[in-house]
């Protein structure tokens, strides 16, 4: 409230926002605006989205990123307590994460980069006075806030 100019971004099992420009809602040209999950943060990597592209902020900084990327990296690191878990989701990689995990943390970690690179190239173009980062998943600001 009091706000003119507001990104929202929204971690869950995707990537969703919203844009407030000027105190009203920012639809674009035919409604489909402020797919924030779908802006490329890493072209060169390879990983595919469901839009379709690759290296969609959506596929590092989502519930499913977490689980994938935790499955990508459990290999390198044998200790985990993730090692063992077959019924994997973002919450349990959470919760080992709280626990010093190195697996959770380096999952989080990458997260937390490709999340500042998504957000700082929307405040970047728009200049907005307040980002607003909520959903399920921003449950986990400490663990990847930090970088």
């Amino acid at each position: 409230r009091g706000y003119s100019a507001i990104i929202c971004v929204m971690l869950g099992t995707g990537v969703g926002g919203g844009i407030i420009l000027d105190g009203k809602l920012w639809r674009g040209a035919d409604g489909s605006a402020a797919e924030i999950g779908h802006m490329g943060v890493d072209p060169f990597a390879g990983v595919a989205c469901a839009c379709g592209s690759h290296g969609c902020l959506e596929v590092y900084a989502s519930a499913t990123a977490i689980v994938r990327m935790t499955r990508e990296a459990r290999p390198r690191y044998p200790n985990s307590l993730l090692h063992m878990t077959e019924d994997l989701n973002s919450e349990k990689v959470y919760q080992a994460g709280l626990e010093g995990d190195e697996l959770s943390l380096e999952v989080f970690r990458r997260m937390g980069v490709y999340l500042g690179i998504g957000v700082a190239s929307l405040i970047n173009i728009l200049n907005p006075e307040i980002v607003v980062i909520g959903g399920g998943l921003s449950n986990g600001w400490d663990l990847f806030a930090k970088h």
